[in-house]
């Protein structure tokens, strides 16, 4: 037995191999983790929040600014999908035309996928712009609007696009 207990001693002891064992697995673990994270489109943050952050003074009196306008702006996903839809009124309701503008917008799910389009006056205070929005979910849609010397409209929208079963159902 003497024999026995001096062997064990000479050789590594086994919860040794159960440690680095257990911090193999934790490393992997990790390693996994952080490929997800960083592969995964969903998990990104708002896109520019530093200069939109820096901006900020900035941007609440472009915002205030589009406020004294009194222009009533609508955007919404075209039946297709395939399409922004913008409408600019005024604060009765007529439509205001000769808008130059443009949109840039993104999925909250994929915020690492801006897209920025002109948009395209169609007529009657209605404007366009190609903007696939195909994905149902909320999209964040910043809309620029310039027209004659002066008239400047920024606001940020949030659209809802419903998933295709609920379009269908509800009709």
């Amino acid at each position: 037995t003497m024999n026995e207990r001096t062997e064990r001693r000479r050789g590594t002891p086994r919860w040794v191999f159960i440690v680095v064992g257990l911090l193999v697995l934790h490393v992997s673990g990790m390693i996994v983790a952080m490929t997800i994270a960083t592969r995964d489109p969903s998990s990104t943050s708002t896109p520019d929040y530093y200069d939109r952050a820096v901006r900020w003074d900035e941007h609440v009196a472009e915002l205030r600014a589009s406020e004294r306008l009194g222009w009533d702006v609508t955007v919404a996903a075209s039946a297709l999908r395939d399409r922004a839809v913008v409408t600019v009124r005024a604060e009765h309701g007529a439509p205001i035309a000769g808008c130059r503008g443009s949109l840039r917008a993104y999925h909250v799910q994929r915020t690492e996928d801006v897209a920025s389009y002109p948009l395209t006056e169609r007529g009657d205070g209605w404007y366009d712009a190609p903007l696939d929005m195909a994905r149902p979910g909320l999209w964040i849609v910043d809309v620029e609007l310039d027209r004659r010397e002066g008239e400047r409209f920024v606001e940020q929208f949030e659209v809802v696009v419903p998933a295709l079963e609920l379009v269908e159902e509800s009709r």
